[in-house]
């Protein structure tokens, strides 16, 4: 789920979209976010720890545990939202979301190609093995 707000109010609109998507979506099990004050309000945890969700919040310098979305923000910023220049939030929700469509059917056929159109399992031989199984002794 992606939502569009504004800076200004913005711990308001966080605890707005983490209430939409639990509805729409359910709980999750794990919630993981940086350390911004929007996320460590006691009004967003409470709404957390009442769904019995765990809650990890990286520290300084973690980036690399969030490298693909950070990508991900990055393209999406590059080829879509400087690109348009959206007017209005109907616009840019509706941009926004064709450009998701596109770019996850896009990862969708390279993931597939790169595994020879076979499940990561039968890819590898099984398992998390980067090799093929070995036959028992």
């Amino acid at each position: 789920m992606f939502a569009i707000g504004s800076k200004t109010r913005l711990n308001e609109f966080c605890i707005e979209a983490l209430e939409d998507a639990i509805r729409l979506y359910g709980r999750p099990v794990i919630f993981n976010t940086d350390k911004g004050s929007q996320f460590t309000s006691p009004r967003f945890t409470d709404m957390l720890l009442d769904a019995e969700v765990k809650i990890s919040m990286d520290g300084r310098g973690r980036w690399m545990d969030n490298v693909m979305i950070e990508r991900l923000w990055r393209s999406l910023k590059c080829e879509c939202v400087y690109l348009n220049a959206f007017e209005t939030g109907s616009e840019a929700r509706a941009g926004i979301g064709k450009w998701i469509v596109r770019h996850l059917s896009r990862t969708d056929r390279v993931r597939c190609l790169a595994l020879q159109h076979r499940a990561p399992t039968r890819r590898s031989g099984g398992g998390h093995r980067s090799g093929p199984t070995r036959a028992p002794a």
